[in-house]
């Protein structure tokens, strides 16, 4: 197997349990050696400590005495399950609308401050069209600390003067005196 990565291994695994099966069916199953079933099984214990996966090494550890072919199916199917999907791989770099929704702010916001250069990303996109960009957990250790570092306390809001927009006349009643009744 070239560079071990989750995916890979899952489909391994995959591979695997379809020769279980057909070993099983097989007509001389009683005469066949239990050393095919006890390789398979400790090559996924391998695999999966190469990718330091200390849950799919438990599910796939060999216990010593015989074993079964459904107790290997059991054992690869735990192993299997314990190894990280291809989707959830994809999860460490998160998208735009993601870290918008951490931040509280619009998807276009996050775009801003990714052309701006605020935040660090990666353009999946193939050529000139929409980009599709996804951003690495430590870019957006960095963005924080750097978005921490620049904040300022906020400042207190000033009073502002009420105005009508009207100019202020005095008063005149009819007989010409200013100011009031008399």
């Amino acid at each position: 197997m070239d560079a071990i990565t989750p995916s890979r291994l899952r489909r391994w695994i995959r591979e695997r349990l379809i020769s279980l099966d057909e070993l099983e069916n097989h007509p001389n199953w009683d005469e066949l050696r239990f050393e095919d079933v006890r390789k398979i099984l400790k090559e996924a214990e391998r695999l999966a400590a190469t990718l330091g996966l200390a849950d799919a090494v438990t599910a796939c550890h060999l216990r010593s005495g015989g074993i079964t072919v459904a107790q290997a199916r059991q054992s690869l199917a735990a192993c299997l399950a314990a190894v990280p999907s291809g989707k959830q791989e994809d999860r460490t770099h998160l998208t735009p609308p993601e870290v918008a929704k951490r931040y509280g702010v619009s998807p276009d916001t996050v775009r801003s401050w990714i052309e701006n250069g605020q935040l660090k990303a990666t353009n999946i996109g193939q050529g000139k069209k929409k980009p599709r960009f996804r951003i690495e957990p430590q870019a957006l250790e960095e963005f924080d600390r750097r978005r921490t570092a620049e904040s300022k306390p906020p400042t207190p809001a000033k009073r502002r003067r009420s105005s009508t927009g009207l100019s202020v006349t005095k008063f005149s009643d009819r007989r010409g005196t200013t100011g009031g009744r008399s």
